[in-house]
Parts: structure tokens; C-alpha cells; sequence
């Protein structure tokens, strides 16, 4: 798990997990694009990741979310 807490305006791109990701935003809004799909979050939201996305992350107020990842050597078969 780690801490995600850029200044208002930031953004970046995150390489494909191999495992599921889950996103908790504990103050501000950001704004998340996972494959095809955008989201926007605010306090208190929770987002899920589909393993093997790849992850755009925009603050649109100064945010703190936390990020969780699975291990990946879990899901193998």
C-alpha cells in the first residue's frame, strides 16, 4: 500500500499493474482513468483497477488516496 498526495493540478501515468488495484481517497478530488473508463473522486470514494490497466491519475484539489495492490503470485494458477 502507498500514499498518493500530489498538489492540485498534477498528473501522471501509471504502468499496468500486474494485480487488481484498489484506490481510497481519504481527502480532496482526483480524477482517474483506467482503460476506457474515467472516473471522478472525491473524499471517502473507493475505486477498483482491473489487473493489466493502465492507470492515468489527475488531482483536481490537493488529494490524498491511498493505493492497494494485490500480489499478483496469488492469482497464479
Amino acid at each position: 500500500m502507498w500514499r498518493y498526495s500530489p498538489p492540485a493540478g498534477t498528473s501522471e501515468a501509471l504502468p499496468a499493474a500486474p494485480g487488481p488495484l484498489l484506490l481510497l481517497v481519504q481527502q480532496g478530488a482526483m480524477r482517474v482513468r483506467a482503460g476506457a473508463q474515467a472516473r471522478q473522486l472525491k473524499r471517502g470514494d473507493v475505486y477498483f483497477v482491473a489487473a493489466g490497466a493502465e492507470l492515468e491519475l489527475e488531482a483536481s484539489a490537493d488529494v490524498t488516496a491511498w493505493v492497494a495492490c494485490a500480489n499478483s503470485l496469488g492469482f497464479a494458477a
